[in-house]
Formats: structure tokens, sequence, C-alpha cells
């Protein structure tokens, strides 16, 4: 479905790059200049970001975190055991949605 904003807001003015902070305009410019990089990292961002190429995962975990995180993982409840495991078994980046302890694995 396509919304025509012009019917809407036939009297109104918007201003394209109107930022409130030059620190904000200052980070998203620096953000959007990394994007754009002919390097490594900024090829793989692109592809997170702009492609929206999904997450991979390790199939399995070195046994070492199994016996040294045990003692941080037993503190943790059920959802944040996932969250915690997910996250390192992620290869490119994996995101948690909500504040810290509330959230949702996505």
């Amino acid at each position: 479905m396509k919304l025509n904003l012009n019917k809407k807001y036939a009297n109104h003015t918007f201003h394209i790059d109107s930022y409130d902070s030059t620190s904000i305009q200052l980070h998203n410019l620096a953000s959007l200049t990394l994007l754009l990089e002919l390097t490594p990292r900024a090829e793989q961002l692109r592809r997170i970001i702009i492609d929206k190429v999904p997450p991979t995962f390790r199939a399995t975990l070195p046994k070492l975190i199994g016996t040294k995180g045990k003692p941080i993982l037993r503190r943790l409840n059920i959802v944040q055991q996932r969250a915690v495991l997910k996250a390192i078994a992620a290869n490119e980046f994996f995101l948690i949605k909500g504040m810290p302890g509330t959230g949702i694995v996505l």
C-alpha cells in the first residue's frame, strides 16, 4: 500500500538533512561515509544493512565455552543463557531487542 503524503501534508514543508544537534549530524555522516568506503568492512556492513543478509551462526561452540562459562551462565535465567550462547555463536552479528535482561532474542 502506498501512502500519498501530498494529500495529508499539502500545506507542510519538510527539510531533508535537518538535525537538532551537530553531533548527531556528524555521527550520521560518519556512519554513511563508513558504508561508502571501498573496504572489506564497508562491504560487510552494506550486506548487513542494505542487502539485509541474515546472520549466520556456528553449529557448535568450543568445549572451553561450556567449562569456563558455566559459572557465568549459571547466574542467568534460561532466556539470558540462550542470548549469551547465541551471541557467542554469531559469525557476523547478532541483535537483541530490549533493555538488558528484558530483551527478545532475534
